[in-house]
């Protein structure tokens, strides 16, 4: 069963991955996080911010399909910043 998404960067995400028919433990162990933790990033379950770097690892993984920007949509984003992030 489809993890549900939820908030424009899990849509995104989740649309990506059923467009490229790329499975969440695939594309969890290609950008290097717990499959279990991407899935709470897509449902919105348990995860109230994405750190910025893993933000910016899935808009590089996605070929800026997903953008780090959908995750921050009201912040000024800097790369090389993870500061309050969790």
């Amino acid at each position: 069963m489809a993890t549900e998404p939820h908030g424009p960067g899990g849509v995104a995400l989740r649309a990506w991955l059923d467009g490229a028919g790329t499975n969440i433990p695939a594309f969890a162990e290609r950008i290097g996080v717990d499959r279990v933790h991407l899935m709470r990033m897509i449902s919105g379950e348990r995860v109230k911010r994405v750190n910025r770097a893993l933000a910016a690892l899935i808009e590089i993984s996605t070929a800026g399909a997903v953008p780090r920007t959908i995750w921050y949509p009201s912040d000024d984003i800097d790369a090389t910043s993870d500061e309050g992030d969790a």
